[in-house]
């Protein structure tokens, strides 16, 4: 449906109030100028008549011819009908009618006040003539009795007539006043219609949260002090709007920065905020996750489950949950449920952390714990079943003693050897910890040599070629101490894993800044599950073996310690039954790196693994 605009609207209202309101006045005003007409008319009627009662003789009008002379002289003297009643209501002469052709009077009201006496003027309807009529009648007094009654008579009509064009003024103004005033409301509400769209397009602009234009030459005042409140209010939203979008900065740099993960929820459980780490931790990098609900959000069966359950119990809630995505991760969440001004629940705060790392060092540290009690358990015990059998005499032979007393020399070695690795481990992760790694500029190859050199007769014991490849060339910032153990430890599990007449390799490679260690054997090899763990503190292969072949089982534990001291890190390829190849990179720096203490601390590293 069409809508007219402010101006049409407020013009044809006024329009029809203004068309009613002169319409009625006009008609009112046409009654009143009739009233006063009628009025006029009747008050001059009676005073012609009282006039003509007075001048007319009594022979006369007691005569009916003459009579009838003297009503026409004196009706077309006083512009009216004039009639001659005797007192018996006969009429004896008539201005405008022979007497054979009028009813008797006397039952007329002005005739029967004029014949008591009075002089009398009346506008009533004439039954004879069919029409309105103002009549006036006075008696014709002959020695103070009324003997007759003279009557003058007016159409009502010609009154009217006589009053039209003054009628017809009154509508003539009437008009025009109506063709002014609505003019001037025309004009005005055009003038309201643009100062109103002005008014509206700036509470537009304003909700808009745009710039309001310079102020238009308003018709009306109050929309200059309605303008300037619009100014005013738009200074107070720009002002709140500022303060609101800094606190959306400080908030959103707050939680970029927080490492935990933080997810808020609505009522509804509908996201509406959520940091990085979030993203990061579950996936959700490139994922538009805003508006969504957290099972259209994260696909997992347990992050679901736990914000069910915090919504469902009304109350904060903590645990930890399994994230099976890209990789396998525990989390350390917490839900809190947030309340308006008023108490209103407004939606829910979930804070989450990765705990996968510190669960992997506490299973890695009770680990430690039992294979460190179960490594000096086994040579303690053995010494001191051996000590007691000697203390209690039950040993004779000096062959036996001298056995027994080097088995238990053999486990006092081997529980030395397992102090000195646990005490070298711990220098090294002090010296990491403290960054006191003194490095220094040496040539690589006679660190190789040296390290060959002292594996060499276990390699000829077992009939092992031992090689090594590196270009005289080659130098790098080491601490040549520990890089020389990291080294002797690879090659001497190499040898302990190799079979009788296998091969150890060991191969310098030099990158543009980096340079690669490799200690290659063609021995054994080993599953493919182990190789993430075994660079761990005691872990073992095959312990069986191990403790067979000997070693502390921290050997490679040390290793890559080494190189991390290095700023570099170790790693390991095998296939069983082809080898395995343990390998230290080194990344090299632009310049020498002194770190303000020199590495003699960490010379005296285990050579045993």
């Amino acid at each position: 449906m069409k809508r007219f605009s402010l101006r049409w609207q407020l013009t044809a209202l006024l329009v029809a109030i203004t068309g009613v309101t002169i319409l009625a006045l006009c008609i009112t005003a046409r009654s009143e100028l009739i009233k006063a007409g009628v009025r006029e008319a009747q008050s001059s009627l009676l005073q012609k008549s009282i006039f003509a009662a007075k001048s007319s003789k009594v022979n006369q009008v007691l005569t009916p011819k003459d009579a009838q002379i003297l009503s026409e002289e004196q009706g077309e003297a006083l512009a009216a009908r004039v009639t001659y009643i005797l007192k018996d209501g006969t009429v004896t002469a008539d201005s405008k009618a022979e007497n054979g052709h009028l009813a008797e009077h006397s039952n007329r009201p002005e005739v029967k006040n004029a014949l008591l006496g009075r002089a009398t003027s009346v506008m009533r309807y004439s039954t004879t003539l069919e029409r309105d009529f103002i009549y006036a009648a006075a008696p014709i007094i002959d020695h103070q009795d009324p003997v007759a009654v003279i009557r003058l008579s007016v159409p009502l009509e010609t009154i009217v007539r006589s009053l039209e064009s003054s009628i017809r003024r009154v509508y003539i103004v009437g008009g025009l006043c109506f063709i002014l005033i609505i003019s001037v409301v025309y004009i005005v509400g055009s003038r309201l219609e643009s100062d109103t769209t002005a008014t509206v397009f700036a509470l537009t602009e304003l909700a808009a949260g745009n710039i309001l234009s310079p102020p238009p030459n308003f018709s009306f005042r109050a929309f200059d002090s309605i303008w300037n409140i619009l100014r005013t209010l738009r200074n107070v939203v720009d002002k709140r709007a500022d303060l609101l979008a800094s606190i959306e900065r400080d908030l959103d740099a707050i939680l970029m920065t927080i490492t935990d993960g933080v997810i808020l929820v609505d009522s509804s459980d509908k996201i509406i905020r959520i940091n990085g780490a979030a993203r990061n931790l579950l996936d959700l990098d490139k994922k538009n996750v805003i508006g969504l609900s957290i099972p259209e959000a994260v696909f997992s069966a347990e992050f679901q489950r736990f914000v069910r359950n915090a919504g469902a119990r009304g109350k904060p809630l903590s645990g930890t949950i399994a994230f099976h995505g890209s990789s396998e991760k525990l989390f350390q969440i917490s839900s809190h449920r947030l309340k308006d001004f008023d108490s209103t629940f407004v939606g829910t705060l979930f804070v989450f952390s990765e705990v996968t790392h510190i669960r992997r060092l506490e299973n890695v540290r009770s680990d430690f714990v039992a294979n460190v009690s179960h490594e000096l358990k086994t040579p303690v015990t053995s010494i001191k079943g051996f000590v007691e059998t000697l203390l209690g005499g039950g040993v004779d032979d000096e062959k036996d003693i001298t056995r027994f007393l080097g088995i238990i020399s053999a486990q006092t070695d081997r529980l030395h050897a397992i102090i000195e690795d646990l005490l070298s481990l711990s220098r090294l992760e002090e010296g990491q910890r403290k960054r006191t790694m003194h490095l220094v500029r040496s040539r690589l190859r006679p660190i190789i040599e040296a390290s060959v050199r002292e594996c060499a007769a276990r390699a000829d014991a077992r009939n092992i070629s031992l090689v090594f490849e590196c270009s005289p060339t080659v130098d790098a910032y080491v601490n040549p101490g520990l890089l020389e153990q990291a080294l002797v430890n690879l090659i001497d599990n190499a040898i302990k894993y190799s079979l009788e007449g296998g091969r150890v390799e060991v191969i310098a490679t030099e990158g543009q800044r980096d340079l690669t260690i490799t200690v290659q054997d063609n021995g054994i090899g080993i599953e493919k599950k182990h190789l993430s763990r075994i660079f761990e503190r005691f872990y073992r292969v095959d312990k069986g073996r191990s403790r067979d072949v000997g070693g502390t089982g921290l050997g490679l534990s040390i290793v890559k310690h080494i190189a991390q001291a290095h700023g570099g890190f170790a790693t390991v390829e095998s296939h069983p039954g082809k080898g395995s190849a343990f390998s230290i990179h080194l990344t090299q720096p632009a310049a020498e790196e002194s770190l303000q203490a020199n590495g003699q601390d960490f010379m005296e590293t285990s050579r045993r693994m």
